[in-house]
């Protein structure tokens, strides 16, 4: 059996963190060409009495969640990994910008969105079953309330287990309380303490050690 090294497993969360704290910031903060003034973001904040910071709308009550999002004209060719901490968004803008294959994946934890443009020719992810209105104009697509994917299209899933939707034409089949495992196929809980617990002294042994072995070579360097 291959096993991953801790260092890597630390590392990784680690740069997780960084990385997620980073675009929440960076999101806000983009550079575009176009102002906000009078978009759609902006008129939807201000109706909403909400904050705009940023190219954000942001519900400043309770945990900071950003409901509108005017990325328009902000030259992004790709979204990978930007909507980290979009789950809320109901309103996003994404026009006028060179996306280069955009897919389903990219939206993969909207779960909220009423309101989405896209550039020019460009599908609304999921396909016109995943929304409610699906429409071109002149200089956009847009897409008008998302649909529950698992609903629309009556998933089935294994037993002990049900379909919860991921993001626009995105779906997963989850286990039912009581079950987990492949397939579902297990009875009882995931043993979360004794993983936890695992997972926190081998970090706190590992953490240690390196902090012993580089603290030791500081010493001999000075």
């Amino acid at each position: 059996m291959t096993t991953v090294p801790y260092w890597l497993l630390i590392n990784t969360f680690v740069v997780y963190i960084v990385f997620c704290s980073e675009t929440q910031n960076n999101v806000c903060s983009k550079t575009c060409s176009t102002s906000m003034k009078n978009s759609y973001v902006y008129n939807f904040c201000h109706e909403q009495n909400l904050q705009l910071q940023g190219r954000c709308c942001v519900n400043v009550t309770g945990s900071q969640q950003i409901l509108g999002l005017d990325l328009q004209s902000c030259g992004l060719s790709q979204l990978t990994g930007l909507f980290t901490h979009g789950a809320s968004l109901q309103v996003l803008l994404l026009q006028d910008n060179p996306l280069m294959n955009i897919t389903s994946t990219d939206f993969e934890g909207l779960l909220e969105l009423k309101y989405l443009t896209l550039p020019l020719d460009s599908d609304c992810p999921g396909g016109m079953d995943a929304w409610e209105v699906t429409n071109t104009t002149a200089n956009e697509t847009l897409c008008l309330q998302e649909l529950d994917f698992c609903l629309v299209h009556n998933v089935s899933c294994p037993s002990n287990s049900y379909c919860s939707n991921t993001g626009p034409g995105l779906s997963e089949c989850l286990c039912l309380p009581g079950y987990h495992g492949y397939k579902c196929l297990r009875k009882g809980t995931f043993p979360t303490t004794v993983f936890t617990a695992g997972m926190v002294g081998s970090t706190l042994f590992v953490a240690g050690l390196l902090w012993f072995t580089q603290r030791r070579n500081v010493k001999k360097q000075v």
